[in-house]
Formats: C-alpha cells, sequence, structure tokens
C-alpha cells in the first residue's frame, strides 16, 4: 500500500484547484491566513500568488500565507 494512502493523504493537483477552489476564493484573498498544511509542491499557494499584483507578492505572503510540509 502506499504510505500516502496509508496515512490519508490525498494532494490536490494544480489543475483541480485552479477550476474548483480558487474560483470560490479569489475575490476574498486579504480577508484570510491561508495554510497550507503539505505543500511540498506549492500546488495551492502558487495559484493564490500568481491572482497577487508582482508588487505586493512577498507583503502578501508574509500576512496571509503558512506552510507546513511533512515528510513520510
Amino acid at each position: 500500500m502506499n504510505k500516502q494512502r496509508e496515512f490519508g493523504i490525498h494532494l490536490t493537483s494544480t489543475d483541480i484547484f485552479r477550476e474548483y477552489i480558487l474560483p470560490e476564493i479569489k475575490d476574498v484573498l486579504y480577508k484570510y491566513t491561508w495554510i497550507d498544511l503539505f505543500a511540498g509542491e506549492g500546488n495551492l499557494i502558487l495559484p493564490i500568488l500568481e491572482l497577487i499584483p508582482k508588487d505586493e507578492r512577498v507583503s502578501f505572503f508574509k500576512e496571509h500565507i503558512l506552510l507546513f510540509d511533512i515528510q513520510l
């Protein structure tokens, strides 16, 4: 059995995130802190950052993004 499946890890692809999730949250990006608990490839955070103007990305990241990555 795959270790990811054994521990209940189901990674969200960038395509799925862009198609189904990002359209629902794009208008409230500045209102929340976004946490990616398995941020290894950045599948959730990088598409969010693409919506932020380049000159604001560093400050947005510092104020609105928390990343964790757990290696099994």
